[in-house]
C-alpha cells in the first residue's frame, strides 16, 4: 500500500508508527473532509469505505438513494434527515402544507401518499368506512402497497398496483356503484376481480363479478382449451358433470390432459393453456 490510494471514499495519506493490536494503521482522508485512522486490512478487505459519514448519510456512498424533489401522490420530498427503522427518514411537505418525516420505505413502496390528511379527508367526505366496498378497498391497496400484507407477493410483489385514480375512495365508489356492486348482495356475491390478472387495478382492467368467476380467474387456475373453447378446469367439471377432484388428481399425478375426466370427452382437440 502507498499513500494516495483510493479505497471507497477513502484517500491513503501515511501509514502510521502506532498498532492496534498488531495491526498496521493507515491514516486517510475521507471525502467529507474527515481524517481517520484506519486498520490497513480492513482497507484492503473492504470493511471501512468511509470515516463513518456513510452510516450517518448513506447519500453519500449509495447511487439512486437521493429522492430529494421527488413527487409521491400530494407529498414533495424536501431533504434526508436521518433514519427510523433501518429505512432512510425524509422531510416532505405535503400539497395541504404540513410538514411530515416519512421513512423512504413507507415512501417508495406506495404506503404514504399524504401527511395522512387524504385519509381523514375520504372518511369526512363519504362518512363509510364501516361499509363493506370501503373495506374491500382498504385491502385492495394494502396487497398491493404494504410488504408486510400476507398476500403481497400475489399482488405488489408482481408489480400489481391501484392506478391513481383509486387512491381516492370516493372515485372508486363511484366506478363500483356503476358496475354493477350491490351492497345488499350476499357475501362473496359482488367481488372485485381484474380481467387480466397480470394488470393493475384500474377502471378498464376491473369488473365485479361473484367469487366462482374471480376464483377462476387467478394465475394458479388451471385453464384447458376444448375445440376452441377455453374454461378453467373446475368450469369443465361442472359443465361434463365430472368429479373436480378426480380430475385434479390425475392432473397432479402426471396423467394426460384427456385422462383427466372419468368420462370419453365429445372434444377432439384438448389441451393445456
Amino acid at each position: 500500500m502507498v499513500s494516495g490510494e483510493k479505497f471507497g471514499r477513502l484517500t491513503t495519506i501515511r501509514e502510521l508508527p502506532e498498532r492496534n493490536y498488531g495491526h498496521v494503521m493507515w491514516e486517510c482522508q475521507c471525502e467529507c473532509g474527515n481524517i481517520t485512522k484506519v486498520q490497513r486490512d480492513r482497507l484492503l478487505s473492504g470493511h471501512t469505505r468511509s470515516c463513518g459519514c456513510g452510516k450517518t448519510n448513506p447519500l453519500s456512498l449509495k447511487k439512486g438513494s437521493d429522492i430529494t424533489g421527488k413527487r409521491i401522490g400530494r407529498l414533495v420530498v424536501l431533504e434526508w434527515v436521518g433514519s427510523k427503522r433501518n429505512s432512510t427518514l425524509w422531510r416532505c411537505k405535503c400539497d395541504c402544507g404540513k410538514i411530515k418525516d416519512i421513512p423512504r420505505s413507507d415512501l417508495m413502496s406506495g404506503r404514504v401518499f399524504s401527511c395522512g390528511c387524504l385519509k381523514l379527508e375520504n372518511q369526512t367526505k363519504h362518512g363509510c368506512i364501516n361499509d363493506r366496498l370501503y373495506k374491500v378497498w382498504v385491502s385492495m391497496r394494502d396487497r398491493c402497497n404494504n410488504p408486510n400484507n400476507r398476500y403481497y407477493a400475489n399482488y405488489g410483489g408482481r408489480g400489481v398496483r391501484v392506478c391513481k385514480e383509486w387512491n381516492d375512495y370516493l372515485n372508486f365508489k363511484h366506478w363500483a356503484m356503476n358496475n354493477g356492486y350491490d351492497p345488499d348482495a350476499e357475501f362473496q356475491k359482488c367481488t372485485i376481480d381484474r380481467i387480466d390478472v397480470n394488470g393493475n387495478y384500474e377502471p378498464d382492467n376491473c369488473r365485479i363479478v361473484d367469487f366462482e368467476v374471480q376464483i377462476n380467474n387467478t394465475t394458479r387456475t388451471i385453464r384447458v382449451e376444448m375445440d376452441g373453447t377455453t374454461k378453467s378446469l373446475k368450469q369443465w367439471c361442472n359443465y361434463l358433470g365430472c368429479n373436480y377432484d378426480y380430475a385434479y388428481h390425475r392432473k397432479t399425478a402426471g396423467k394426460d390432459v384427456k385422462e383427466w375426466f372419468n368420462i370419453e370427452l365429445p372434444y377432439k382437440n384438448v389441451k393445456i393453456v
